[in-house]
């Protein structure tokens, strides 16, 4: 084979000390890096910015860079990255608090992302599925899920036909239901 590709986030000061204490998490940097499998590493990416971020996934893309999703300063983001490891765009879907959760490359070209995020006014969690420009533009949001609980995708597929499955959770205070979205291509 030709190794691995891990991705996430690091934080000097995010370890655990002996002593049991835990070091500033204010500030953690994506990181991108490939294995052989013997485990040295072949290749390293830190994006060093302010604030948090974090790639909590990503896919190859056709052209040989690569397409993560994640957070950036909290906000749900796609980043995409040429075959060399240099970043092309970012472009941050969420005006506040979210993740992506799983990402789709369209045989029409561009990219579909599927994630949570807080709604406009900051009062709950929605299911987002967004449409992606090869270049990053923001082609359309869809936001699905009821005013006054959390609605979220854990896991989503794209089936042969186009549509996206998504299953998930919707909660409030005192319930919890199991959440299933099932959209077209165009959300």
């Amino acid at each position: 084979g030709t190794g691995y590709f891990i991705a996430g986030l690091t934080n000097e000061g995010f370890y655990e000390f002996p002593e049991g204490k835990y070091g500033d998490i204010d500030q953690a940097d994506p990181w991108f890096f490939k294995i052989d499998e013997k485990g040295n590493i072949l290749k390293e990416v830190i994006f060093v910015n302010e604030g948090w971020d974090l790639f909590s996934e990503f896919i190859q893309t056709q052209d040989g860079g690569y397409l993560f999703g994640g957070m950036s300063d909290f906000m749900l983001s796609a980043t995409k990255l040429d075959s060399n490891h240099e970043l092309v765009w970012e472009t941050k879907i969420t005006k506040y608090q979210g993740s992506s959760q799983n990402m789709f490359e369209l045989p029409n070209g561009g990219y579909l992302v599927v994630g949570k995020g807080y709604d406009d006014q900051k009062i709950s969690y929605n299911a987002i599925v967004t449409r992606l420009s090869t270049t990053g533009t923001i082609l359309w949001k869809r936001e699905y899920g009821v005013p006054t609980m959390h609605d979220y995708i854990f896991e989503a597929i794209r089936t042969e036909e186009g549509d996206i499955i998504g299953v998930g959770r919707q909660d409030s205070i005192n319930t919890a239901l199991l959440y299933i979205l099932k959209t077209n291509c165009m959300g």
